[in-house]
């Protein structure tokens, strides 16, 4: 009976695996890794020869002549291998290689401007009308990245998180527009809730989780005034939050801080807590899906809906430039649609038909020469009727008033033009008559 000595095969198994793991080494060495994204930026910023021939340019002077001249510095004895394991050793193949690349003028040049980069267009805002929120319940997609939801929607959404615990941060979010960093980084001494304002000059940060605190640009640092309803709303929170922290007195999980919004412990609000917070009352709200960020673009066009200028959304939400604000941060609401197609129409003078039920006398006073001056005022009566009346002046006495009698009926109502090609059964009062 034979048998294998493992001490004996043990030295191959360790070659083989030693070889494999240096074949790998050595092709994710990165130099090599280096030259290979240099290739492959050059050829997508393009998708052509021409920027795949200014990637190996670029990957020439960057990583094939100084990973040459480390290779052959090693070849040579001057270190010892390739990598250059001893850290000493390093200080020449890095001068040496920074004085090559200068020496062929490879800095002479900004050779990132040669790089074309695809445009980036930036999704437009949509409304969630009723047809959109209708296909949205049938199919469950969104019309686009970025919704925006009506005034009436919103206002649906506040009162169905009346309940949440931090209620006065949605309602912040809706009617100031600030980011989510922001409000996680506010700290009461930065709330006057006498003199109603906030001030925002710093936000929290997160990168792989980690919050990180940094100030904001100069033109990012706001002061954003307060309505009567948010001072009363941040009141309430504020005396709540008190509430509960007093119950926590003792407690070594609580935590001592100045934000304005905090756990029950007093523990700072996180960045992603808030954004999943946010998501998951909308989805028991049972309105359509926007983002926390699509709060920012809701509450600009909300105020411009109000007829706030271009110019006070700008301060508040803290852009440098105006066109920063209408280009990302509006849309155009149905409202604001309908209103600008009838102030255009209202422009135009048309003829309207009408039917004579009553005649009347214009007074003398009426006139001012040849002309008669009448202050006209209307109001719809049922359905598509309309009681118009007149009068010589705002104060008129009750004899100068020209006002239909009660019992006055039209027999044959006449078709009215809305001046977009469709009619409607209309009756009329005119009044009109000669001078006496």
């Amino acid at each position: 009976m034979t048998t294998t000595d493992p001490a004996i095969s043990a030295p191959d198994d360790r070659t083989a695996a030693h070889r494999i793991a240096r074949v790998i080494t050595e092709a994710f060495a990165p130099g090599i890794l280096f030259v290979v994204i240099l290739l492959a930026v050059g050829w997508y910023s393009t998708r052509s020869l021409t920027g795949t021939g200014w990637g190996l340019l670029a990957a020439l002077f960057c990583g094939i002549i100084p990973y040459g001249f480390i290779i052959r510095g090693a070849r040579r004895g001057h270190w010892t291998d390739r990598h250059i394991k001893q850290h000493q050793q390093r200080t020449i193949p890095l001068v040496a290689t920074m004085r090559g690349i200068k020496t062929e003028e490879a800095f002479a040049k900004n050779w990132a401007q040669l790089v074309e980069l695809p445009a980036v267009t930036r999704p437009k805002p949509l409304v969630w009308t009723p047809e959109r929120v209708a296909h949205w319940k049938k199919t469950g997609e969104k019309p686009g990245p970025v919704m925006v939801w009506t005034p009436e929607q919103t206002g649906q959404f506040l009162d169905s998180v009346k309940g949440d615990r931090l209620y006065s941060l949605w309602h912040t979010f809706v009617f100031s527009g600030p980011r989510r960093g922001e409000m996680c980084a506010l700290p009461w001494p930065e709330v006057s809730l006498d003199a109603l304002w906030l001030h925002i000059s710093a936000q929290i940060v997160e990168v792989a989780y980690r919050q990180y605190g940094e100030a904001l640009k100069a033109e990012s640092v706001r002061t954003n005034w307060l309505s009567l309803d948010h001072g009363e709303v941040l009141s309430r929170w504020q005396d709540q939050e008190t509430k509960e922290l007093n119950e926590w007195v003792g407690v070594e999980a609580r935590v001592e801080s100045d934000r304005v919004w905090t756990h029950e412990n007093g523990e700072p609000l996180h960045p992603d807590w808030v954004s999943r917070r946010f998501k998951r009352l909308v989805e028991l709200s049972g309105l359509p899906p926007v983002r926390l960020h699509d709060l920012r673009h809701i509450s600009a066009t909300l105020a411009l809906l109000g007829k706030a200028d271009i110019k006070v959304v700008q301060e508040r939400l803290g852009h440098s430039s105006r066109q920063i604000t209408s280009h990302t941060y509006t849309s155009v609401l149905p409202e604001m649609m309908r209103t600008e197609a009838e102030s255009t129409l209202s422009v135009v003078p048309r003829e309207v038909a009408y039917d004579v039920h009553q005649k009347r006398e214009i007074s003398p006073n009426a006139f001012r020469g040849k002309v008669a001056v009448l202050f006209a005022h209307g109001a719809r009566y049922t359905g598509s009727t309309w009681v118009v009346g007149a009068q010589t002046g705002p104060r008129a006495p009750s004899s100068e008033r020209f006002t239909p009698s009660a019992g006055a009926k039209s027999t044959r109502p006449t078709p009215l033009s809305n001046g977009s090609g469709t009619t409607a059964p209309v009756r009329l009062w005119r009044y009109f008559g000669s001078r006496t």
